[in-house]
């Protein structure tokens, strides 16, 4: 506020100065005639501080409109990243998970044919029981196998979220479809 004052303390002192001379009367041309170009400085002073101002105040107003355009962009940027990451961790999910379904399921024929084939076909003597025993291994194999893919997507996304790559709440995935955000607790 002293600072305002200072500023403005030569037109205070001009404005009393005459004011005092009104009450008495005693305003000659020359006080007016100073008055007035105390005056006509004022306004000149004023019309710059505001051109000045105006100028800043479009300076700022441009810097705020590159900033939200450039937070916008990272933003998307940062979208677009979560959903690479969430598809890569998918793929390599899903690959794990297929790789062990189909060990287990060679596995799992290899025995049925070797050790449950001959005495299955002993003692039920159904045709086809091999085929609908090995159709049975298939069906549980492929609902193991979803079940695998959510252990390991859990696994995964704990090991990101360890590592501090990636910050589920500071991305906004509202895709139902997403694996990660649907199985973690997404929005």
């Amino acid at each position: 506020m002293s600072e305002a004052k200072n500023l403005f303390h030569a037109e205070e002192n001009s404005l009393k100065e005459f004011k005092g001379k009104v009450k008495g009367n005693a305003v000659s041309k020359r006080t007016l005639a100073r008055f007035i170009d105390n005056y006509e400085d004022l306004i000149t002073q004023s019309k710059v501080i505001t051109r000045v101002s105006d100028r800043l105040q479009s300076k700022l107003n441009k810097a705020n409109a590159q900033i939200a355009e450039q937070n916008e962009t990272i933003s998307d940027n940062n979208k677009l990243l979560h959903n690479t990451i969430e598809q890569l961790v998918k793929a390599k999910v899903s690959k794990k998970a297929s790789t062990i379904i189909l060990t287990a399921a060679v596995v799992l024929f290899v025995a049925e044919e070797v050790l449950l084939e001959e005495a299955i076909n002993n003692y039920v003597n159904i045709p086809y029981i091999g085929l609908i025993v090995k159709l049975c291994i298939a069906l549980s194999l492929k609902a193991f196998e979803s079940t695998i893919e959510k252990f390991f997507l859990r696994k995964e996304h704990s090991k990101i979220v360890e590592q501090g790559s990636w910050d589920v709440a500071e991305v906004d995935n509202t895709s139902p479809s997403s694996p990660i955000t649907a199985e973690f607790g997404g929005r």
